[in-house]
């Protein structure tokens, strides 16, 4: 028996070890979330904390709950998902390895970033499919990724002449033409991008393709003042039920927590403990 000790020891350390990165999908999740995932509108957007005492507090449960965190008034934070419970939106940040801390967050104590989302919904009627040619980008020796056309906010600067891409590495999606003449193309860039984009999404941006490497182009088209989110047409939520808004049973299942793997994997610790005892047992039977 005690020989077999160490056996019994390494096998389950052996599967503790393999249980980890799995169960680490339960750690970083909201249980609340996962019960009420389809009466949710993805929200997916940047905002500044502005709570009415200084700060706001991430509460596990929309309305009720221990507070999971803290934060103070003017920090970013992102949102994922949010649902309606007695007449008040709840955001939560993403679920994910890299979000910290999960928790709900009234709606309305949060200040939303404008975006390219923003300016695309505001300039709708301007804004058209790109169908031109990128050499402006390809042949460029450095250019600026605007976040929309005449943004006052940073801007991303790439310097093109230590790489050689091709038309495999980027792509346009959609054209602006300004006040002055000046075209804009919004477009993915797969290369060159420093750190590499985590998922290999590619990094978007505005180009003015009549003079790409400027970046001093007048901002005439200022960020208004930070608004409090309201949710998009069509996905309105009445107390957490969804109206015109649905996740089907494949993206559920899809994401699921990884709660399941943690119990299959308890079992197989389970069965080689049970196996063990029952080889000791007929082993002494026998001698």
């Amino acid at each position: 028996m005690k020989r077999l000790f160490p056996i019994v020891l390494i096998a389950i350390v052996f599967l503790m070890s393999a249980l980890i990165p799995a169960y680490a999908d339960v750690v970083w999740s909201n249980a609340f979330l996962e019960q009420n995932r389809n009466k949710t509108i993805q929200v997916d957007r940047r905002f500044y904390a502005n709570g009415p005492r200084g700060h706001i507090n991430l509460l596990e449960k929309p309305g009720i709950g221990k507070v999971m965190a803290t934060y103070e008034n003017g920090k970013h934070i992102t949102i994922g998902h949010a649902y309606r419970h007695m007449g008040k939106y709840w955001g939560i940040p993403p679920v994910d390895h890299t979000s910290g801390t999960m928790g709900w967050v009234p709606m309305d104590q949060l200040l939303l970033f404008y975006d390219n989302i923003d300016f695309l919904n505001d300039h709708r009627d301007e804004v058209h499919d790109f169908n031109g040619s990128l050499d402006f980008l390809l042949e460029a020796d450095s250019f600026y990724l605007w976040r929309w056309p005449g943004s006052d906010r940073e801007k991303r600067f790439f310097d093109s002449s230590e790489w050689h891409p091709d038309d495999s590495d980027v792509a346009g999606r959609y054209l602006y033409i300004d006040s002055e003449g000046r075209e804009w193309v919004y477009v993915l860039i797969w290369w060159g991008i420093e750190p590499a984009p985590p998922g290999g999404h590619p990094a978007t941006g505005w180009v003015c393709s009549d003079d790409p490497g400027n970046g001093r182009i007048p901002a005439f088209n200022p960020a208004p003042e930070p608004v409090i989110w309201s949710p998009p047409e069509g996905s309105i939520i009445i107390d957490g039920q969804p109206e015109d808004f649905r996740i089907s049973e494949e993206q559920r299942e899809s994401e699921a927590p990884g709660f399941l793997v943690f119990i299959v994997f308890a079992a197989a610790i389970a069965v080689v403990i049970v196996s063990i005892i029952v080889l000791l047992i007929r082993k002494n039977r026998y001698r």
